[in-house]
């Protein structure tokens, strides 16, 4: 989609997202590590769904009213408007408009971020961690993509349960690693893409951290250029092992999922395997 490659880029769609759903119907719960995969599933594809009329009949909009969900209020909450003064500004006509709308928000509720689904486990009391100790001062850099997502800051907080290891989160809501994807490899756009994320390398040395971490794996590419310290994505298995001694067989990739779809039996796959 980056390069413009639109044709390709509706087919990889229509297909993850027809295989996504199905596996979810299923039973099983989603799981993103990467988080523009993630943004992607749960935002943009979705962008406007709740405009279409498929969703308008799903929540029984009256017939000169457009009924919309109220992010800010929360699950179940919507917004009435008047049909007459937006209904041609309110419009589900973008890129995969085509593609069934209660399909696309379907996806979006139901896919999780790997950091948003073990501490919903840790919460649930599913997931029993027992850490190793590990000494040192980690900066921590939540990407863009992971925070448009809405979902706080889960690998932060997992990381400040690890007995010994200071977590320092760096960089604000105007940061960015100034990778872009693909496009910081490109002969024309690297010295600009290094340029753009002065403002947050800087503000990492200024931290002087034993290590670096982040969701990100193109974040991590960038501060392995730039910066002088060692870097870690938060689930690979670079850092892994400094974390962990043993864990629970109740933390599973695959568990039975809540809410109208049937249930199906969990994964033995433990948290190191998964890892």
């Amino acid at each position: 989609l980056l390069e413009g490659d639109l044709q390709t880029t509706r087919e990889r769609v229509r297909s993850n997202l027809e295989t996504l759903l199905k596996v979810a119907r299923n039973g099983y719960d989603l799981v993103c590590s990467c988080p523009t995969c993630g943004y992607f599933m749960k935002i943009l594809l979705k962008e406007n769904a709740c405009y279409s009329q498929a969703y308008q009949r799903s929540v029984n909009a009256g017939k000169d009213e457009i009924i919309v969900p109220d992010a800010k209020a929360g699950k179940d909450s919507y917004v009435r408007l008047k049909k007459s003064m937006y209904a041609e500004i309110l419009r589900d006509d973008g890129c995969f408009s085509d593609f069934d709308p209660l399909d696309r928000i379907a996806l979006s509720e139901n896919i999780m971020d790997m950091g948003e689904y073990l501490s919903d486990r840790l919460r649930k009391k599913t997931l029993k961690l027992r850490f190793g100790k590990l000494d040192g001062r980690m900066a921590y850099y939540a990407p863009c993509h992971q925070r448009e997502q809405g979902i706080g800051s889960p690998y932060e907080e997992l990381l400040r349960l690890i007995p010994g290891l200071a977590v320092e989160r760096i960089g604000g809501a105007m940061d960015c690693c100034g990778m872009g994807g693909s496009l910081g490899f490109k002969a024309s756009f690297s010295d600009r893409s290094i340029e753009l994320g002065q403002p947050l390398m800087r503000k990492i040395k200024a931290a002087a951290p034993d290590a670096v971490v982040t969701d990100c794996l193109s974040c991590r590419l960038q501060f392995t250029h730039t910066l002088p310290y060692p870097v870690y994505h938060r689930h690979r298995k670079t850092l892994t092992p400094h974390l962990f001694r043993s864990a629970s067989s109740a933390a599973t990739m695959t568990v039975k999922l809540s809410g109208s779809f049937s249930a199906a039996q969990p994964s033995n796959a433990s948290l190191d395997e998964t890892y």
